[in-house]
């Protein structure tokens, strides 16, 4: 039986889904806070949002609240990024590359996998695998003619796991794991305006430049700079920082529909699986990477798992670890992941005429 909430929403009540869903995100969030668990609000939005959806309620999330996190959580990576994050990187840049070519491999080995078992077509099996932007990824199925929701169902399992199980596993085995993002020095309301910004002018430009994966980077990098540069700005406000973070785990709740996985039983059972195979994969290159170029265990670990990289960093701020270092293995996942697509796109379809 069709539940009566579903039927009144599609008779014309949109406010109703999204009402609902906000409720739910935020009660998540304060239920995860008051359980002390890591990244709460993220977390417990997350799971909220999820189980709405689970229920049959008709979950929303607007595209523009999720840049609006996207803009906030790069701003307050950024306002991590000290001067000498430079002289970091450049003595760490062959294992971030390291990292992004073995992220590559994994994620051809996970597509190879989806085709045999969850018998996924070459382009869709590629573009689910690849754990670069999810939204990308989905566009990307769009132009090519892959099974875009496929592609969706794919990329949202993989980031919902690591948010899930990555920060509890490290609250675990670092027992001092602190508050997401804690407050740097404040400089007051100015300081977070001109840093905020920076992060808008950084996104805005970066968009416009390659698309939609620009926004957060390029918030990230432009308050990165400001706050490197020496400028007097300051980290935003912890409620903002929270805000930002209910709505990432909104975003990613919402995308999960009753219907969408009812459908699809076999590729939900097919991806979460193989998702968790490729988590602890990428676990297992950071200790190796760790290991070879003595970077800390931790950081390398939060720079291989593949997630998102405004959640990998998040984590990493909670943890005490470098930001800058671990954002900068993301970014450039997402670099390589993005500028290989397309060509690897090409030569599937040329292999499947």
């Amino acid at each position: 039986m069709r539940p009566a909430w579903t039927d009144r929403e599609t008779a014309g009540t949109p406010g109703f889904g999204f009402a609902a869903t906000a409720v739910a995100a935020f009660a998540g969030g304060l239920l995860w806070q008051a359980l002390n668990w890591p990244l709460p609000w993220v977390t417990g939005a997350l799971v909220g949002t999820g189980a709405l959806a689970m229920a049959g309620f008709p979950v929303r999330c607007p595209p523009l609240l999720f840049s609006l996190a996207q803009w906030l959580i790069g701003a307050a990576v950024g306002a991590r990024f000290a001067p000498s994050a430079a002289t970091q990187l450049a003595a760490h840049a062959a294992a971030i590359l390291a990292a992004a070519i073995g992220s590559l491999l994994l994620g051809l080995a996970l597509a190879c996998l989806l085709r045999r078992w969850a018998r996924l077509d070459a382009a869709t099996a590629l573009l689910a695998s690849l754990p670069g932007v999810s939204g990308e990824m989905v566009r990307l199925a769009h132009e090519h003619g892959a099974r875009a929701d496929h592609v969706a169902i794919v990329q949202s399992v993989r980031l919902s796991l690591v948010v899930l199980f990555v920060p509890p596993a490290f609250h675990v085995l670092q027992p001092g794991m602190a508050s997401p993002l804690p407050a740097l020095a404040m400089h007051g309301l100015p300081g977070q305006g001109w840093l905020l910004f920076a992060a808008l002018a950084g996104g805005v430009c970066l968009r416009h430049l390659i698309g939609g994966v620009g926004w957060f980077i390029g918030a990230l990098i432009g308050a990165a700079a400001a706050t490197a540069s020496g400028l007097p700005v300051a980290a935003p406000a912890a409620p903002l920082t929270d805000s930002a973070q209910l709505l990432l785990g909104w975003s990613l709740g919402s995308r999960f529909t009753r219907q969408s996985l009812s459908l699809l039983p076999r590729l939900l059972f097919v991806a979460s699986i193989l998702n968790a195979a490729v988590i602890g994969c990428g676990a297992v290159l950071g200790m190796v990477l760790a290991h070879w170029s003595g970077l800390s265990p931790t950081s390398a670990i939060l720079g291989t798992i593949p997630g998102g990289v405004a959640e990998m960093c998040i984590t990493a701020a909670s943890l005490g670890e470098p930001v800058a270092l671990v954002a900068a293995f993301h970014v450039m996942r997402v670099v390589v992941l993005l500028l290989l697509a397309g060509p690897m796109l090409q030569r599937t379809a040329k292999a499947r005429s």
